[in-house]
């Protein structure tokens, strides 16, 4: 599952999700504030 997030969701966003997935950062855009994430189910 990939999705996109600003930046200061991201903090969140991980409380929310580590301890079942882990995320993986795929792109930072400098230009662009929203970061591409990998969530992958821990197994």
């Amino acid at each position: 599952m990939i999705f996109k997030c600003k930046e200061e969701n991201v903090r969140i966003l991980k409380k929310l999700i580590n301890f079942y997935c882990k995320i993986r950062t795929l792109v930072v855009n400098e230009e662009n504030p929203f970061v591409s994430y990998d969530i992958i189910k821990k197994e």
